[in-house]
């Protein structure tokens, strides 16, 4: 099933609820290239573009509602889709309109047309639903308590497993521990640091960066690093090949999973072994985040701008911590240093499966879309109807499955209301589900997680495949 083509029309002044028609227009001002955007990417010197148009938010960035630190990581950078993901135009556009300064002329990653008329019936159905039930969408008592009994399993099967006699004199008991510390870090990834890097939890920003940054310090992986790939590159590229850095890929590569990768005779059995190396997921995560800060200084595509004395506090403090109580502080206590490896590769082992096999279940699938710009970078499709395309729900009504992948299984609710809490995406779902079916657009759910992740193993498989084999079979 193709893309549908949407016309890329101008709204006109008035349609959008006193949106001012110059958020719409965006040949005003001085003419920049992005190159010449992205150099004000500073606390001092802070530009963002948003739709074609530039704006100097220098002096904005601290009165900014979401904190200065979040408006920062987007200097210098086109942020539509983020920006009309956590905004509503009609509220903040002309506020926005007082920092113009001038719009672009080119684009370094794919721009969308203006929102067709399933993004905006679908985005109202939704502000619709949490009026009529008078519920705030960034907060529910329950995600509290899950965050609480997750934290609660990593301390106490971290205990259990070096400090608690009756379990470290006993290998099985010890076995038991480690994988359920595996567990409890890629809940932590999952839930609580996955829900802050969105800004789904709260209200108050220090409350992301809080509990977003034990990631850090429990995982030992970055939190920064997480949000400049995800929430600046997956969440708005999904699924964009040069864009998504989820599904960035060399040639050679691991893996074969775009088609205009060449072909190696070792893809032809990737679907076997590809799989098996999830397994080094934790460790590769760990060693290449700091790389991609200090030195590339960019996650793919996805530039990374001046670092502050905060954010490299917390880096290498997240660091020092994993090491020091994961490996050391055990070492201390009397644990050999061959039981405490031996329990930390089984542990991280665990991480690394749980965390794969949810992510890859959902947009690097058989039955999903891989759309691409034009020679413009531009993009034939709406933002909105693209997350749906390119992604693959499976097993929703299990509260089971939404606690253990995190409510990925309501991944294309979660890809266009990330800024939600994830508590009410059970409720959202028949809603985005009904609208995606009135505008002919496919909603791709499987029963069961085995089913998504199946169409992962067979997608390898038929990547895997020489391009004349695979066509012909076709």
């Amino acid at each position: 099933m193709g893309l549908r083509v949407r016309s890329d029309e101008r709204k006109v002044e008035g349609t959008e609820n006193g949106i001012p028609d110059s958020y719409y227009t965006s040949r005003a001002g001085k003419a920049f290239t992005w190159k010449q955007v992205s150099t004000h990417n500073t606390v001092n010197n802070l530009w963002i573009i948003v739709r074609g148009s530039v704006y100097d938010v220098t002096k904005f960035a601290s009165r900014h509602p979401g904190g200065r630190d979040l408006i920062l990581l987007g200097a210098g950078r086109d942020c539509t889709q983020v920006f009309e993901t956590y905004h509503k135009p009609a509220t903040v556009a002309k506020v926005l309109e007082k920092f113009r300064i001038g719009y672009t002329v080119d684009a370094e990653l794919p721009t969308f047309p203006w929102p067709n008329a399933f993004n905006t019936t679908l985005r109202a159905r939704v502000d619709q639903y949490f009026k009529d039930t008078k519920q705030d969408p960034k907060f529910h008592s329950s995600i509290y308590l899950k965050y609480f009994l997750i934290y609660c399993s990593v301390a106490i099967s971290y205990y259990s497993q070096f400090y608690q006699s009756s379990v470290v004199n006993s290998w099985f008991y010890s076995f038991i521990a480690a994988v359920l510390l595996g567990i409890g870090c890629a809940q932590i990834g999952l839930m609580p640091m996955h829900d802050s890097s969105h800004c789904s939890i709260s209200h108050n920003s220090k409350v992301w960066w809080i509990i977003g940054s034990t990631h850090d310090f429990l995982n030992g992986a970055s939190f920064l690093v997480w949000i400049y790939q995800h929430m600046f590159g997956h969440h708005p590229y999904t699924n964009i090949a040069g864009a998504d850095p989820d599904v960035a890929v060399d040639d050679p590569d691991i893996r074969r999973i775009i088609k205009k990768q060449q072909w190696f005779a070792h893809y032809a059995k990737q679907h076997l072994w590809v799989p098996i190396a999830y397994a080094a997921l934790g460790m590769r995560v760990r060693i290449q985040d700091g790389i991609l800060l200090f030195y590339h200084k960019t996650i793919d595509q996805i530039r990374v701008n001046p670092l502050s004395s905060y954010q490299k506090a917390i880096f290498w403090g997240g660091k020092g911590f994993f090491v020091f109580y994961r490996f050391i502080l055990p070492c201390i206590f009397g644990n050999s240093a061959s039981r405490v490896a031996l329990l930390f590769a089984i542990s991280d082992i665990v991480t690394s499966y749980w965390l794969a096999l949810m992510f890859q279940a959902n947009h690097v699938v058989e039955d999903v879309e891989w759309p691409q710009p034009d020679a413009r970078n531009a993009m034939s499709i709406d933002w909105c109807e693209m997350q749906v395309e390119t992604t693959q729900d499976y097993q929703h009504d299990s509260p089971l499955w939404a606690f253990l992948s995190g409510s990925l299984n309501y991944q294309a609710v979660h890809h266009i209301f990330p800024n939600v809490n994830q508590a009410y995406y059970p409720a959202l779902a028949p809603v985005l589900k009904q609208t995606a079916q009135e505008f002919g657009i496919r909603y791709r759910i499987k029963d069961t997680f085995l089913e998504a992740f199946k169409g992962h193993v067979d997608y390898l498989k038929h990547m895997g495949k020489q391009p004349d084999i695979a066509k012909s079979a076709e």
